[in-house]
């Protein structure tokens, strides 16, 4: 399992400092490349690959981003993508035979 966060850039890790996963969602941005570049590697040690992503766009019922970056995670080699923290249960999709689980409230 991956987790990773598009919530609070500010506290992002770095070379020089502790922090969080942050990967924004956008599917070109460097570290949304690497993140869905950890796919089929985690194959190698395990038989699934799992991301939970802490998005953030709360209480918004269906952010037009999500389903694309959703896709290229399942597309990378992830299992499953779990969403949580929008304070809003979304739907679940299930793309290419894989559950994505786009928001699951406060449930995490």
């Amino acid at each position: 399992m991956i987790a990773f966060t598009d919530d609070e850039p500010g506290w992002e890790a770095t070379e020089e400092q502790p922090g969080i996963c942050y990967v924004p969602i956008e599917l070109k941005d460097k570290r949304a490349v690497k993140t869905f570049g950890t796919g089929e590697r985690d194959k190698s040690y395990s038989r699934l690959s799992g991301r939970i992503a802490h998005w953030d766009q709360i209480g918004i019922p269906s952010p037009a981003e999500h389903p694309p970056f959703a896709h290229a995670l399942i597309d990378a080699g992830a299992d499953v993508l779990f969403g949580h923290s929008g304070h809003i249960v979304r739907g679940i999709e299930l793309y290419r035979g894989k559950p994505i689980p786009y928001c699951t409230g406060d449930f995490y």
